[in-house]
């Protein structure tokens, strides 16, 4: 075809055209399918962006990242154990837009909040047999209420470790479903060099839920329509005049922290709210002891 293309004076750049003809045969087996970089589509990222941490007032603890590795999920589990070596914090897990290729990771920051060795979830093909179990890989149990962000492009590792937290006690989700994709995804090499990403396999989950196509649904949902207005908090004294209180300062840089984002700002009361009830000092759970999402 190539050939009777270019005699006709038509240029063809045949790589473009391979990689577009991939595309197309690999849409009818798997929509999310990809064509990749060798390089970047058989080794795990190393550019992708760093955990973000920050320890704000009124003890909580916020983390961020954009795609989970191996190298941020020890990353974020060892920042957990330290802030609990510190001092009793509720943390928030913001998964939104997070993604990711690694499952190791997933085992790893499940670990958490489920004992090690405990199944979590299982890949199985597209005829149910099963492909891979993955057990928890957790060597330390966090005490702390955790409360995970999610939104529609919760994708991949990071919708998976969704899932897996959600059946949890002393896990809360808030924002919005997951992006509701169960198939896992890995580079295969074709004849001609071209590295394709293809679903490999299915999620299923340890407790035998599902959440193809609806996502892994919030505890709490936020639906973020709007953007807040900042709140004003530049002035030092009170709507009486006198001087802040220390714990006043806390919560006005809490809320400007917060600014308009709706999904964090409803984490954080939901945080203040458990740590005024004590829930902050509340011992781990009895080994094995989970939670239906509507006991929560």
């Amino acid at each position: 075809m190539y050939e009777a293309l270019e005699a006709r004076g038509i240029v063809v750049d045949r790589q473009v055209a391979d990689r577009a003809a991939a595309s197309a045969a690999l849409a009818t087996i798997d929509a999310r399918a990809s064509v990749v970089e060798p390089v970047s589509g058989l080794s795990e990222q190393t550019n992708a962006p760093a955990l973000h941490a920050e320890r704000w007032g009124q003890g909580i603890g916020y983390l961020k990242t954009a795609s989970l590795s191996g190298a941020i999920a020890s990353n974020l589990v060892q920042q957990v154990v330290d802030w609990e070596s510190e001092a009793h914090l509720g943390i928030v897990l913001d998964l939104r837009g997070t993604g990711g290729r690694s499952l190791e990771a997933v085992d790893r920051v499940a670990g958490l909040v489920v004992d090690a060795g405990r199944p979590l979830y299982t890949i199985v093909d597209h005829a149910g047999d099963v492909l891979e179990p993955h057990f928890s890989q957790g060597s330390s149990r966090c005490r702390m209420p955790l409360v995970v962000l999610t939104d529609n492009d919760t994708h991949d590792a990071g919708e998976i470790l969704t899932a897996t937290l959600r059946a949890q006690r002393g896990v809360m989700l808030v924002g919005q479903a997951t992006r509701g994709d169960v198939m896992v995804r890995r580079p295969v090499r074709i004849s001609d060099g071209f590295v394709v990403r293809v679903a490999w396999g299915k999620v299923r989950l340890a407790g035998g839920g599902d959440y193809a196509g609806d996502g892994v649904l919030p505890d709490v949902p936020v639906e973020v329509r709007e953007i807040m207005p900042p709140v004003d908090v530049s002035s030092a004294n009170g709507v009486n005049g006198h001087p802040l209180t220390e714990k006043a300062l806390q919560d006005r840089a809490l809320v400007k922290r917060v600014g308009g984002d709706l999904v964090l700002r409803r984490a954080t009361d939901i945080l203040l709210g458990l740590k005024a009830l004590g829930a902050f000092e509340t011992e781990t759970v009895a080994e094995g002891d989970a939670v239906l999402p509507e006991d929560k």
